[in-house]
């Protein structure tokens, strides 16, 4: 939709239009618009932080008191869907004991993710925790989408 676009794109020339292709000005609108971080990373990379791994390397959620929550993400999509409908107990139990960082930097191989995710407040309210997280998440995969582009 055009109103997404940034008011300063209306001043180009049609000329100039004819030279981009929608490729390119989706990506550059969806990177202001979304703040996302342009990465230097191959695609194959990029994918393969972004494919599921097996159901064993997957992150098995549990609460505090060591119960199996019965939720396993397998991919950086089901790990999001997972944050936005699990108990906050067992979402800041991993947090804070380090956990997500330590499956995405080990088995997802995404280093840097793993370390925006260490870098989060700690201490914020539990609804606030589950929207960074989430917002970091979507954002991380809206970034390795786009290396596609």
């Amino acid at each position: 939709m055009i109103s997404y676009f940034p008011k300063s794109l209306s001043y180009y020339t049609p000329r100039f239009w004819k030279t981009l292709n929608a490729k390119t000005i989706l990506a550059s609108c969806l990177h202001n618009h979304l703040e996302i971080i342009t990465l230097s990373m191959s695609v194959e990379k990029a994918q393969k932080i972004l494919s599921p791994v097996p159901y064993e390397q997957g992150f098995h959620f549990f609460a505090p008191d060591g119960h199996y929550s019965g939720e396993t993400a397998t991919s950086l999509c089901s790990f999001l869907s997972d944050l936005k409908h699990l108990d906050m107990q067992s979402i800041r139990f991993h947090f804070e004991r380090g956990d997500f960082q330590k499956w995405l930097r080990t088995t997802i191989g995404d280093k840097e993710f793993a370390q925006r995710i260490d870098n989060l407040d700690k201490k914020v309210p539990e609804e606030t925790l589950r929207q960074q997280l989430s917002e970091t998440v979507q954002k991380r995969i809206s970034e390795l989408q786009l290396i596609d582009t």
